[in-house]
Parts: structure tokens; C-alpha cells; sequence
């Protein structure tokens, strides 16, 4: 398994923004971040989700607390216990699922679920670009 020590993405742009991530235990240094490389980490982010809709995965919980970055700033996306799970939150009980809100795209929240494509993951990609061009501002 690939060790990577910059930790997730979100925690890693509020530790360059100065802010302590009570999640974030990442080993990597604090860097002034320029927009080339913001621009990189929204450019790596889509070509993997490209790549995953091209094998028919829909994830269906893309944010960037769920990218994690190696020594060399390259963004891996992970957390994919929503995407093989049957489209049924809570199994029939609300109470047992917890549903990513922000992130979900609203087919999923207004029911609709049998018309979920990959293209119901642009709706967290641009959730993802406001994480990444705020430096990891909570919305």
C-alpha cells in the first residue's frame, strides 16, 4: 500500500492557510500555495474521476477530505464505500445512513436515483474546486 504523507487535501490546504485540522495528521510541509498548483490539484482531481467514469464507477462521496496527496503534490482519490453500495441510504432507516449533503448531487436527494450516472459526480467536483480555490473554507 503507497504511503502518503501530505495527508488528505483538505486538511493540507488549511494547514497552508494556517489553520489546525484536528484530522489532518499529515507529515507534509507548509507551502505558500500559488494558483498553478491549485489549478493542478482541480486538473488531477477531474482526469481521475474521467478515469473512474470510464469503468462505470460512479463515487458518489467526491470531496477533498476524501484526496490524498504524496511528497510530490499528486492527488489520489480514495473513499469509495458509497460507490458499490446499493443506492438505498439508511437501508430503509434513516436514522443508520448519514448522507454527505454538501456533496451529494441533488438527484440523490430528491429520490432519483435510478438516473445516477458518473455525471452526478460533477455536482461534488464543483463542490471540490470551491474547497480547493478557498484554501479549505467551509461553506
Amino acid at each position: 500500500m503507497e504511503y502518503l504523507p501530505c495527508g488528505d487535501l483538505l486538511g493540507f490546504l488549511r494547514k497552508c492557510r494556517g489553520i489546525e485540522d484536528k484530522y489532518h495528521h499529515g507529515e507534509g510541509e507548509v507551502v505558500d500555495l500559488e494558483t498553478y498548483q491549485l489549478v493542478s490539484f482541480a486538473k488531477q482531481i477531474a482526469t481521475g474521476m474521467v478515469f473512474l467514469g470510464s469503468r462505470g464507477v460512479v463515487h458518489r462521496d467526491l470531496a477533498a477530505r476524501n484526496v490524498l496527496l504524496d511528497r510530490n503534490f499528486v492527488c489520489k482519490i480514495t473513499d469509495f464505500g458509497l460507490a458499490y453500495q446499493n443506492f438505498v441510504y439508511g437501508h430503509g432507516n434513516a436514522k443508520k445512513g448519514c448522507i454527505p449533503i454538501k456533496w451529494t448531487a441533488p438527484e440523490i436527494l430528491f429520490g432519483n436515483c435510478a438516473s445516477l450516472t458518473s455525471k452526478s459526480d460533477v455536482w461534488s467536483y464543483g463542490i471540490v474546486l470551491y474547497e480547493i480555490f478557498t484554501i479549505g473554507m467551509v461553506l
